[in-house]
């Protein structure tokens, strides 16, 4: 407790007093503010680190980032419909059934032709040969070559033709049709065989493929 002075006689009276004691003039002391309505000053600002203009800044900063968040996760969402879309797979030519392919014409392609692009003498590049076939793909040949291996290997009977005699195993590799297992067990090595099939896929190294071949009479 404090002594003040009162304005009046100047007597010593305690600050918690209303009135003197002496000459009974009222004491008017100032009530205190309320903290929730006495403003703050700069210096407490800084101390209790409240400040309305930093706090406004925070709220449009939030805001701002919730914002660029559902910018970003719309994105993502309109990127994955997009590529589902385009994963579709677009609808696909069915394969003309076996019988039209048995039943292709005969392309006029010697071997010879075939040989001087890809036999392994030859100075095309892979990119030349990858051309080349283009124009030999699917196409019907009726050929004669020699004997080289006969097998059915993983149910798929398989005739190794050597087409030219310096070759050291084989030129082509024919996949028969299942109706020819009577005749490929009729064949030896170094046998002469006439045979008809649809070139498939090209080879150097490897011998050129034939599907759906057939051994003649």
């Amino acid at each position: 407790m404090a002594l003040i002075k009162c304005p009046e006689c100047s007597n010593e009276v305690s600050d918690k007093a209303t009135s003197c004691p002496k000459c009974g003039h009222p004491l008017q002391a100032a009530a205190p503010q309320s903290p929730a309505t006495t403003p703050l000053t700069g210096t407490a600002q800084r101390r209790t680190g409240y400040d309305p203009k930093n706090l406004s800044a925070g709220y449009i900063i939030f805001f701002l980032a919730i914002g660029i968040l559902a910018i970003i996760v719309l994105a993502i969402k309109n990127s994955s419909s997009s590529s589902d879309s385009s994963s579709v797979p677009s609808p696909t030519v069915p394969a003309p059934p076996p019988s039209q392919v048995s039943d292709a014409p005969l392309a006029n392609i010697p071997w010879s032709e075939a040989d001087a692009i890809y036999n392994l003498k030859s100075k095309n590049t892979d990119l030349q040969k990858d051309e080349a076939w283009k124009r030999y793909k699917g196409k019907k040949v009726r050929w004669t070559g020699t004997v080289s291996s006969v097998s059915d290997s993983f149910g798929s009977l398989n005739l190794q033709v050597k087409m030219n005699p310096d070759t050291f195993t084989s030129d082509l590799l024919i996949t028969l049709k299942d109706s020819q297992k009577s005749r490929a067990l009729s064949l030896t090595k170094g046998d002469s065989v006439t045979f008809t099939g649809i070139l498939d896929r090209w080879g150097s190294l490897l011998p050129i493929t034939l599907r759906e071949g057939e051994i003649s009479p």
